[in-house]
């Protein structure tokens, strides 16, 4: 028996690794560097946890929209933190905040933000569309699965029947009964050097 929580917990967890998986994409496309493995962890596992919150049966399409625009600006901006941190080494002079500003400025353009624009408006679309593509998809081959087991009766019929195969044994095989008469078949055969005797 199914809970009604795991249905949501499932529809969450998908919704939230797509959002996390297109935001990284578009984001490395739009010119940014792809963040430290951890930070892109601990980012999909929050967006995740609030997917999950937010995965109820169908969201309304306004709150489905404000909820990826503020997961996208907030993806973006932990992108860009975690690539960002490289550039404080060394950083000794009087403004010391100043190699944050280089790392915001630099993903302030256009192509970022478009990138992430697309990216959120995929997540949208799949998002609402995913789901119903989903269940069409099972609905169909589960048809197509139900056919194919109740013509395997059919099918198996209509196969050739191959002749039976000798059985192998792991013991030696006895020698023809021809070399026998002549004596051959009764030598005693073993491979290998001699043994030594000490």
């Amino acid at each position: 028996m199914r809970r009604p929580g795991s249905a949501r917990a499932l529809r969450g967890l998908i919704a939230g690794l797509l959002t996390s998986f297109l935001a990284l994409l578009f984001h490395v496309l739009g010119g940014g560097e792809t963040p430290d493995p951890l930070a892109l962890a601990l980012c999909a596992a929050a967006v995740v946890w609030v997917a999950m919150l937010l995965g109820r049966r169908a969201p309304s399409l306004p709150l489905l929209v404000a909820a990826v625009a503020v997961g996208q600006v907030m993806l973006h901006t932990a992108f860009a933190v975690a690539t960002g941190g490289a550039i404080l080494v060394g950083d000794d002079h009087a403004g010391h905040g100043d190699g944050l500003l280089g790392v915001v400025g630099a993903h302030a353009g256009g192509a970022m933000w478009g990138a992430h624009l697309a990216a959120g408006a995929l997540t949208i679309l799949v998002i609402r569309r995913g789901e119903r593509a989903l269940r069409v998809v099972a609905a169909t081959t589960g048809t197509a699965v139900r056919r194919l087991v109740r013509a395997l009766p059919a099918l198996a019929a209509l196969a050739p029947v191959a002749p039976p195969r000798p059985v192998r044994t792991l013991l030696r095989p006895s020698p023809p009964a021809a070399l026998r008469v002549v004596g051959i078949g009764s030598a005693v055969v073993r491979r290998g050097p001699p043994v030594l005797g000490v």
